[in-house]
């Protein structure tokens, strides 16, 4: 899959209360941590 460099990527949860911002800057463990809090 390809993403353009220019252009950001944003994870949010069912009600748009809360939102990572995806970048080469976030952990795999930031990651799976936010997504275990959105309950995903």
């Amino acid at each position: 899959m390809f993403f353009n460099k220019e252009k950001s990527i944003l994870l949010c949860d069912e009600n748009y209360e809360d939102t990572l911002i995806l970048s080469s800057d976030i952990s795999i463990e930031q990651l799976e941590k936010w997504l275990q809090k959105s309950g995903i």
